[in-house]
């Protein structure tokens, strides 16, 4: 790789986290070789393999051929890391969600040798982030980006969501809080679940007679949803897997401060300037919606500021680029 700009630079290390600071070296007891073939196995689904291992492998074999790369070792985090969860391995160890050869004793002191899809916020260096792990769902808008050609004014002048049932009602900004108090009881305001996703034992105490079917309403494509004005996205286990299409929109995003960091780079992102800032609880979000109907041209320069932000992302040689190069350090600052 050619001398990195300065913003590669810096994003390189905001990548790798504590790894960042070199001279740290791993417990030898958990480190696996990628061609292990109890990878495989360890990953309780089939599809896991595909959207996080295979093209974690890909990128290993472009770097250091299939020989040498059989020498690497590494962890890596396979599937989301969410905070139910942490609480879970931090009482029991690491359960199978977890591709390893030896539990670990304790999470957090070993996440940072970890390559990860998303890092919690109160962890803000602990994980390697990688763009490849699950790329489709949260960059496939670069090929297949609905078309967004309504102009801002002529678009409804309401906040709009649609999404599965996904996370938990006891994590900051969650959905289940959001359809809760939102769902039918304002005219500016149109959220739902489309989908009663996981078990909905672990979220029916949240709703009247435990009763969350009545909370459903017809699905939007993303095409349906560039017709509001304002768009609002929500975590579910991790983050909003459609954030990242939803601030390349020419709409305006709508959403409470975030929690996970990812490729994005989601603590990069400025409230009210990227996006327009709700509380956790979303209880000002009506407000919210008449301000902004109330501030049309702010509301179009936050979107501009939004699209301007996800240009980064958009050259895919210069992101395959920094994806490698933050590989190439990992390996060099763990095992030289």
């Amino acid at each position: 790789m050619k001398e990195m700009s300065s913003r590669n630079e810096y994003r390189v290390q905001y990548y790798l986290g504590s790894v960042a600071n070199g001279n740290l070296t791993p417990n030898e007891k958990w480190q696996i070789t990628i061609m292990n073939s109890k990878i495989v196995n360890d990953v309780p689904e089939n599809n896991l393999w595909h959207l996080y291992l295979a093209p974690f492998i890909k990128i290993i074999k472009r770097l250091y051929g299939i020989v040498l790369g059989k020498q690497k070792k590494f962890m890596l985090v396979v599937g989301d890391i969410e905070q139910k969860k942490i609480s879970l391995l931090q009482r029991k160890g690491i359960d199978s969600v977890f591709v390893h050869d030896y539990n670990l004793s304790s999470f957090q002191s070993q996440l940072k040798f970890c390559f990860v899809k998303n890092r919690l916020v109160e962890w803000p260096n602990d994980g390697v982030l990688l763009r490849s792990l699950n790329k489709e769902r949260h960059w496939g808008y670069l090929k297949e980006r609905p078309i967004d050609t309504l102009p801002f004014p002529n678009k409804k002048s309401i906040a709009v969501w649609r999404g599965s049932t996904t996370g938990d009602f006891k994590m900051l900004a969650n959905r289940f809080q959001l359809v809760r108090q939102w769902f039918r009881m304002n005219p500016m305001v149109d959220v739902g679940f489309t989908n009663i996703v996981q078990d909905p034992k672990n979220y029916g105490e949240f709703f009247q007679k435990n009763d969350i079917s009545g909370y459903r309403c017809s699905e939007m494509s993303p095409s349906k949803l560039l017709e509001y004005k304002y768009i609002i996205s929500v975590r579910g286990n991790d983050k909003d897997s459609g954030l990242n299409w939803k601030l390349a929109s020419r709409s305006v995003v709508f959403m409470a401060r975030p929690t996970v960091n990812s490729w994005l780079m989601e603590s990069e992102l400025i409230p009210n300037v990227h996006y327009v800032l709700l509380k956790d609880d979303f209880s000002d979000l009506a407000e919210k919606v008449q301000w902004a109907n109330e501030n049309i041209n702010l509301m179009k320069q936050i979107s501009r500021n939004a699209r301007k932000y996800m240009k980064r992302f958009e050259d895919v040689s210069n992101e395959r680029s920094i994806e490698m190069e933050v590989i190439k350090r990992y390996f060099k600052y763990t095992q030289g």
